[in-house]
């Protein structure tokens, strides 16, 4: 491919992701859009979904499953699509959504602004009101006539007595 040849902001790959891959990937989150690539500084498959990033906490066996297929290899190296290895930093990342469980190939910069964009995305989002059962507890809203207990596990009264026994 030459400099004039370039592979836009985000090109589909042309090949099924493996059943499960995420999952088996070992990604934990649930973040729709995840950067997938190899890191040489730990020397392992990392991830990177713009609030969570790892290297060496995912199954690269899985991530070998998809990237070493001959076919997809061929594609890779036809492409001049480097995802990263041992010796060399990526220059793509392989972007997985895991909303029609599709992987598209992606220059790293721009990657980076889709991950980060998304977490904006979801930021924006309107916030739905929580209902009184949903509220994160507040001692100073809680409901009456609910014993309180305290972080050591006793109500108010037992703290009041204990304290005033010493």
């Amino acid at each position: 491919m030459s400099e004039r040849e370039q592979l836009p902001d985000i090109t589909r790959l042309p090949f099924p992701l493996p059943l499960a891959f995420l999952e088996r990937f070992g990604y934990p989150y649930d973040r729709r859009l995840v950067g997938v690539y190899w890191e040489r500084a730990g020397d392992d498959v990392a991830f990177d979904d713009g609030v969570h990033a790892a290297t060496g906490l995912a199954d690269h066996y899985v991530y070998w499953e998809l990237t070493r297929q001959p076919q997809v290899q061929a594609w890779l190296w036809d492409q001049e699509i480097n995802l990263g290895n041992s010796e060399e930093r990526p220059t793509y990342w392989l972007l997985i959504d895991r909303l029609d469980n599709r992987a598209y190939i992606s220059p790293v910069r721009a990657a980076i602004e889709k991950v980060k964009a998304q977490r904006l995305k979801e930021e924006q989002r309107p916030q739905q009101a929580m209902t009184e059962e949903e509220q994160p507890y507040n001692a100073l809203s809680r409901p009456t006539g609910l014993p309180l207990k305290s972080y050591h596990g006793f109500s108010d009264r037992e703290d009041a007595e204990w304290a005033q026994s010493r």
